[in-house]
């Protein structure tokens, strides 16, 4: 029909064919008179996804002879995030006694959209060790058991930090010994 073309817009789809929620389309068909236009929004959604390149066609079909197909090609650049998470902000070694040490063990994960580069891991007090990577780095949702010491020289109440320094958005992360 000359009065009426009809656009029929194959959803959004990968090069590869398959549908992903970071790109999606207002209209997935619609019916446009001759003479007329359709504007469609195209969302671009970033949410919860790892840093990177992302790329997908916008496969418009229609019923023109001379443009039955017509790809857009689409671009999403995500810059992503690390976070730092520990298991605890606070190790408790209780009471110990002299010259003997006690071990606990830290979890840090990385829950973050991009890579944890750790440059630091040191403890403040010398009666309390760490004897793991200074630095090291966690891709996103990855973990790494760190473990600490406690070995007191004489009697008393021992207090100390464990500092991670990092590329956390957030800072660096402490955690009370």
């Amino acid at each position: 029909n000359d009065e009426t073309a009809l656009l029929l817009a194959n959803s959004v789809q990968w090069a590869a064919g398959a549908r992903d929620s970071w790109l999606s389309v207002s209209n997935e068909s619609a019916t446009i008179p001759a003479g007329t236009s359709l504007t469609t929004d195209i969302v671009f959604d970033a949410t919860d996804m790892y840093g990177g390149e992302y790329t997908a066609d916008i496969n418009i079909s229609s019923n023109d002879p001379a443009n039955e197909l017509i790809v857009v090609p689409a671009m999403l650049n995500v810059t992503g995030a690390p976070f730092l998470l520990v298991s605890s902000d606070s190790l408790n070694f209780g009471n110990q006694f002299i010259g003997f040490a006690d071990y606990d063990t830290l979890t840090v994960t990385n829950t973050g959209t991009d890579t944890l580069g750790v440059y630091s891991a040191y403890v403040s007090d010398g009666s309390f060790d760490y004897t793991g990577p200074s630095s090291f780095t966690l891709i996103p949702e990855a973990s790494i058991d760190l473990e600490l010491l406690f070995m007191p020289d004489s009697e008393g109440y021992y207090e100390s930090v464990f500092t991670l320094e990092s590329n956390n958005p957030s800072g660096d992360v402490e955690v009370t010994l």
